[in-house]
């Protein structure tokens, strides 16, 4: 049986600015799996109905991928990061645990909109065609990977820097910041967790197209 409770929002309202758009959270409960799904609101024409389903379809598909067997636990959990101007940003944290198992396994997510027609973009498109935007995000990714094994909040497999290429679809946005994460055990042990690098925009604004050069 899968209850829905709408009514207990996690976090009341983020104010969107640009686009006159906020957020709720719509808590689901199904057995063993608990789902926390953003819904935007008070966004004009079509944009927030594909968002929100996007959204909606985003946490069935990782509930899917998470749910093998009879898990004890299951917890999929999305939030907005980004909901003013021109970008809608979201990342979804899983955790399923089983009987028996060593440890949970988590997986982490993340998905950005244009605000306006609420397509969902990959990396690439934030940036200007035929400039060189993925040396200038791996050159920042190097400092952050740097900085977080200085501090010995992170080791890795493999001496040297992954290339943003091998996993540009792990990331999201928050304002100011290009947020670029690895999942469970692809760059670094599971000790590890999910290490997420923060990148200054101002690094790498002469690349970005004009429709998204502000978030």
């Amino acid at each position: 049986m899968k209850i829905y409770l709408a009514g207990c929002v996690l976090a009341a309202f983020l104010a969107g600015t640009a686009w006159g758009a906020t957020v709720t959270y719509r808590e689901e409960l199904s057995g063993a799996a608990k789902t926390v799904v953003p819904v935007v609101q008070g966004s004009e024409g079509e944009a927030g109905a594909a968002v929100n389903a996007s959204l909606a379809s985003l946490v069935e598909d990782q509930v899917r991928s998470l749910k093998d067997g009879d898990p004890r636990e299951l917890i999929v959990e999305g939030r907005a990061e980004l909901l003013e101007g021109p970008l809608w940003s979201f990342s979804f944290e899983g955790m399923v645990d089983f009987e028996g198992a060593a440890h949970p396994s988590s997986t982490k997510k993340g998905v950005t909109f244009d605000a306006a027609s609420g397509r969902a973009l990959s990396l690439e498109e934030l940036f200007l065609p035929g400039t060189d935007w993925a040396r200038a995000v791996n050159a920042q990714l190097a400092l952050a990977i740097d900085r977080q094994v200085a501090e010995d909040d992170l080791m890795l497999f493999d001496e040297g820097h992954p290339n943003v290429a091998e996993y540009a679809e792990q990331f999201f946005l928050r304002p100011g910041a290009l947020v670029v994460f690895w999942t469970d055990t692809q760059f670094a042990p599971h000790a590890c967790g999910q290490p997420e690098f923060v990148l200054p925009r101002n690094a790498f604004a002469p690349f970005l197209r004009p429709e998204y050069a502000s978030w």
